[in-house]
């Protein structure tokens, strides 16, 4: 039979194809039919969320004060990174030997996913009088495309044609087919003509509205095998006894009987046969799939199959959330299981950690980092349905796959830039990192191998919360970004602290290590005073500490609890260090796990004013620190010689603990002020000021009536009126210079290639 022949879809009219999956029984022939439906138009709904945030925000630019609040959509801390276009920034009684009735009462269902009572649709016959065309949609690994399936394509003639499918997706149909009425399905293997490129951009514009829209989106990872019964009935009875407020990171225990699955310092029990089942499900290749990100998180109602099993999304999720923070490997599992659980279960939270908050560019790039694509250019695309409506506003990237992974990459970070006059997106920048992208420049991040990069480092106030000043001029066969900013000194000294994430005994070691450098450091005897400590507290944990949020982070550790994490750190004896880690994650409000997350695949450093910091792994002594506005943290840069010009190459990002807070632009903070993150709501969090921890919050920098005096606001006519505000752009023009003349600061024009 004959190749079939797609018919052209009208993009304009949001048109796409639904597959109708003909009845059948299980071993019969697979025989299918296609239509063109036309898709409901989102912009309602948009618009709605919009309004929704324009309470917060009228305009997201003029906003631009805010970091994301930080809270696990990215890395096996689950911590966010806040990088916002506007600048927001086991229970003794468990038996598994003997388990509860509900652990093999409440097994994974193996009824046809469309008769589910719980599916969230009924699937009746009625008529249906909104214009939503009704259908599901299917989430799947392709696999591999060798020795591929062919589907026969029938009409109202007859046999219309053939189409390749995969092996994957050809298993997977005789399992979603039901016996006695058609289904109607969008796969995209199917629905989209694959051979045409210009038709693949347009359906990928539709793909939110598609999975958004569907009745019921099937999360297919495949047959099963031998033991998935059992990882599935263990992950549904874990998952139903559980409740989980993703937003707060906190889980709560929904069974009488059980107390302790909510304890998060109690371990799951479990068997061998129960944990090895439980790794082979969590290692299926749809988990590190790039595209599942925005078709299980934008589904109304989704399910989990394999084979013929079925859990419902919201159970899984559940028993993940438990799982992730609970699990140990019991004596009887296998080494397999034992040693690769641990980054498996890393993809598998990254599928299904997502809340309703803000979610920005950055962090939702930086989530699906781990994740797998064909195509860089699905780094972008695949995910930009799931960056937030304030983020879409002024920018806007559609996809387009007849032009290079460079070029949208370089073109997508400066546009974003330009658009909200933020150089948040540099925090993402290794040089380090380049990959097979040799020829793209340094202040582009490489956004398709996110997965070396280091966690990202608190969102701060470095630039003073002020809107960056930016151009990009063509030089050779890339491009120059240029920015306005301070030098604020160099790399004097890198000690040797090349801590990757591996074993938290090694960050034990390595820090004892650095702690001896620095004792010994001739150059900086001041290293040993307790202002010093303190400040070697706070670069070690990358800023993550209670006490500088409000409310405060119940989540982070404390100032206090960091003291006593490094003096315990640095008496205790190789002999104590293999109790040291549990001990402390008890005692000391798990300060080594704020420190692992901040300091892994890290360079800590000394300047040459005697400052501490961390910066990435390709850190070297000489390189140049920098203050850019409207970039919440100073940045390592080279200077390149270019006869009588000088350019710069973008290292990184460092945590310095004298240039967080602004002190650059704007000097120290007066007496026993500080700088906070203040949460409104919604995910987002702004910079502001508190004199001590028990007085309230001010929007205002006490450091602009210091230096320009308290009628400085009437005299130049700006106005601050709080709520993370920033000034515009010609108040802010206004404000630099009068605060240039009464500070001195020598502004510089860095060129960035």
């Amino acid at each position: 039979m004959a190749p079939y022949t797609y018919q052209p879809l009208n993009e304009s009219a949001r048109e796409t194809r639904i597959m109708v999956l003909h009845p059948g029984l299980l071993t019969d022939e697979l025989c299918v039919s296609l239509e063109t439906v036309v898709l409901a138009n989102s912009e309602d709904s948009e618009e709605s969320e919009e309004s929704e945030d324009s309470e917060q925000s009228e305009d997201s630019e003029e906003s631009a004060g805010s970091e994301e609040l930080e809270g696990g959509a990215n890395n096996s801390e689950h911590v966010n990174d806040g990088d916002s276009a506007d600048g927001a920034n086991v229970d003794d009684g468990l038996d598994y030997s003997d388990p509860d009735p509900d652990h093999t009462g409440n097994s994974a269902s193996e009824c046809p996913v469309e008769d589910q009572d719980d599916s969230g649709n009924d699937h009746d016959d009625t008529e249906d009088e909104s214009p939503r065309p009704r259908f599901e949609a299917l989430s799947y690994a392709w696999g591999s495309r060798d020795y591929p399936s062919v589907l026969k394509i029938v009409d109202e003639c007859g046999e219309a044609g053939t189409i390749a499918i995969t092996k994957n997706l050809a298993e997977a149909l005789p399992y979603l087919r039901l016996a006695d009425k058609e289904r109607r399905l969008w796969i995209d293997a199917v629905c989209v003509n694959q051979q045409d490129i210009v038709e693949r951009s347009s359906q990928v514009k539709l793909m939110a509205s598609i999975f958004g829209q569907a009745e019921l989106v099937i999360a297919w990872i495949g047959l099963e095998s031998s033991d998935s019964r059992v990882a599935f009935d263990y992950l549904v009875w874990v998952g139903t006894k559980v409740a989980v407020d993703w937003g707060g990171e906190k889980m709560s225990s929904t069974s009488e009987d059980h107390p302790g699955l909510a304890d998060d310092y109690e371990y799951l029990k479990l068997s061998g046969a129960e944990y090895d089942a439980t790794y082979y499900i969590f290692n299926r290749p749809w988990f590190r799939r790039l595209w599942v990100k925005q078709e299980i998180q934008l589904a109304r109602t989704a399910r989990l199959m394999c084979g013929s099993l079925v859990m419902d999304w919201t159970t899984f999720r559940n028993a993940v959330y438990c799982f992730y923070g609970k699990h140990k490997a019991p004596t009887s599992s296998t080494e397999v299981a034992h040693s690769l659980m641990s980054m498996t279960l890393d993809y598998v939270y990254g599928v299904v950690h997502y809340t309703s908050e803000y979610i920005t560019l950055g962090a939702t790039l930086l989530a699906a980092r781990f994740c797998i694509c064909e195509d860089p250019l699905d780094r972008f695309y695949g995910l930009m349905s799931l960056v937030h409506s304030n983020e879409r506003q002024n920018w806007n990237v559609q996809p387009d796959y007849t032009l290079s992974a460079r070029r949208v990459y370089e073109e997508a970070t400066y546009s974003y830039m330009d658009a909200y006059k933020n150089l948040q997106l540099l925090r993402y920048c290794d040089i380090g990192n380049k990959g097979h992208f040799p020829g793209l420049p340094t202040w582009v991040p490489n956004w398709n191998r996110l997965d070396t990069l280091a966690a990202p480092l608190t969102s701060m106030s470095a630039d003073g919360n002020s809107r960056a000043s930016l151009n990009r001029r063509q030089w050779q066969d890339s491009s120059i970004l240029t920015c306005k900013g301070l030098n604020t000194g160099s790399v004097q000294t890198v000690f040797e602290f090349r801590y990757v994430k591996e074993d938290r005994q090694d960050l034990v070691i390595e820090l004892r290590r650095l702690f001896s450098s620095l004792k010994t450091h001739l150059g900086h005897p001041e290293v040993n005073s307790e202002g010093s400590r303190s400040a070697l507290r706070r670069v070690l944990a990358g800023g993550r500490l209670r006490d500088y949020y409000d409310p405060p982070r119940v989540d982070y550790p404390t100032e206090q609890a960091g003291k006593g994490a490094i003096d315990q750190l640095l008496d205790v004896t190789q002999a104590d260090s293999d109790c040291l880690n549990e001990l402390m994650m008890r005692q000391y409000d798990d300060y080594p796990v704020h420190v692992d997350y901040a300091c892994a695949a890290r360079a800590f450093f000394i300047t040459d004013g005697g400052h501490l910091g961390i910066g990435p792994m390709a850190l070297a002594e000489g390189d140049r620190l920098c203050v850019l506005l409207g970039c919440r943290v100073p940045l390592a840069i080279r200077p390149l010689q270019n006869g009588s010009s000088i350019t710069y190459q973008v290292v990184g990002a460092c945590y310095v603990d004298s240039l967080m807070a602004g002190e650059a632009i704007l000097g120290p903070l007066p007496g026993s002020w500080r700088l906070v993150h203040k949460a409104l709501g919604g995910g987002r969090v702004y910079p502001a000021f508190r004199e001590a921890p028990t007085s309230a919050t001010e929007w205002e920098d006490p450091r602009w009536r210091l230096l320009l005096g308290e009628d400085y606001q009437e005299r130049l006519q700006v106005t601050h009126p709080g709520d993370g505000y920033r000034f515009t752009q010609e108040e802010q023009d206004i404000l630099l210079g009068e605060l240039t003349k009464k500070r001195g600061l020598e502004w510089t024009e860095f060129s960035f290639v």
